[in-house]
């Protein structure tokens, strides 16, 4: 089902995170935190001089320090902790002493610079959440997403959290002055699917760009940028799934929102809807696995079910065969699945002709 981009894709995610965590961890840690990071550092070291060494000297002494500082090396990785770096809102630092920061923004029409501006996520520190959730009544069961836009509401790339109760969908917006938003559930029917936004990342989710640890515990939520060509010309982009027609959100938040609002999905683009039914379903399976909200088994289940339909349909076996192919073409399923419906198919058309005989 995974084809080896994928998989070699997922690995480079989920290795560049611990090593962002471990990173930041190692700098902006507490002290705990940074003595045990910094260990581990030194014995890694020790380990891999000691390899060389036992290379070179073909020590056995040496090679028995070297295997004992391997097992204790992978040990003490194992039971590493890194603190207040893990993301949540638990992690979250009470805003009382926290630093004023300001950044300096360089005019590109002149040599004077803007006046400093404080990043208003900066308040939000954990108290002050805690303060904000009980303020607005924020359920136990929420999820913080990241907005991208909205209209209706005047929101532009703003972290929030999302929880529903009764008839109503609840946003609570990190903005400057915070603020909740409601929307009733029986006008909520779809979320879809906007494709290939063009965008400036740059220009995006400024207050988002240095480290943070605060900020860490939001730009897990920021959008995955796509460099393409266009005409011959470069750009970025950016997808997002929209809730109610207007309501934008980004990519990596799809599976906090799926969760808290599991509404029926649906991708309106007109190039997809040329593509045959079992296509739009394959790629439709394949971008919520993309976006975190199917798990590996919920995708392999969802795409067992649609080849099985298909498998079922009334197509020509030429027509199943030409399906098929397209699945694989793009990376939707693997062949060794598509010899397994073939010959699942054949089977049971043998049946039928048995049974009638």
């Amino acid at each position: 089902m995974i084809n080896r981009r994928e998989m070699y894709e997922m690995c480079l995610r989920s290795g560049g995170i611990v090593v962002r965590k471990y990173w930041l961890g190692l700098w902006y840690g507490n002290k705990k935190t940074k003595s045990c990071l910094w260990g581990f550092l030194i014995i890694l070291l020790l380990f891999i001089i000691c390899s060389i060494g036992t290379i070179v000297t073909k020590s056995m002494e040496l090679g028995i320090v070297v295997i004992f500082l391997g097992v204790f090396t992978f040990v003490f990785w194992l039971s590493l902790s890194f603190g207040e770096i893990e993301l949540g809102l638990e992690n979250l630092t009470d805003g009382e002493n926290k630093e004023k920061e300001t950044e300096n923004i360089k005019s590109h029409h002149s040599d004077k610079y803007t006046k400093k501006v404080k990043n208003d996520l900066e308040r939000y520190g954990k108290k002050q959440v805690e303060q904000l959730f009980q303020k607005y009544k924020v359920k136990k069961y929420n999820k913080p997403v990241m907005v991208d836009s909205s209209k209706k509401y005047r929101i532009n790339q703003c972290p929030a959290y999302i929880w529903s109760e009764k008839d109503f969908l609840y946003l609570l917006l990190l903005e400057r002055e915070p603020r909740r938003i409601a929307i009733e559930l029986s006008k909520l029917s779809v979320i879809t699917y906007e494709r290939g936004v063009i965008c400036n990342p740059s220009e995006e989710y400024v207050i988002f760009k240095d480290p943070s640890m605060k900020r860490l515990v939001y730009s897990e939520f920021l959008p995955t940028y796509h460099k393409e060509r266009r005409n011959y010309i470069g750009m970025y982009t950016k997808n997002l799934y929209v809730l109610n027609h207007d309501i934008k959100f980004t990519n990596t938040s799809a599976s906090n929102l799926f969760q808290v609002c599991p509404l029926d999905f649906q991708i309106e683009d007109p190039k997809i809807e040329k593509m045959g039914k079992y296509w739009k379903e394959g790629y439709r399976c394949n971008l919520l696995w993309k976006d975190g909200v199917y798990s590996i088994e919920q995708y392999k289940k969802k795409v067992q079910e649609y080849l099985k339909e298909l498998a079922e349909s009334n197509l020509s076996d030429y027509q199943f065969q030409e399906e098929l192919l397209r699945l694989i073409q793009y990376s939707f399923i693997t062949n060794e699945y598509a010899q397994y419906y073939l010959e699942w198919r054949k089977n049971k058309e043998k049946k039928k002709s048995h049974n009638k005989g």
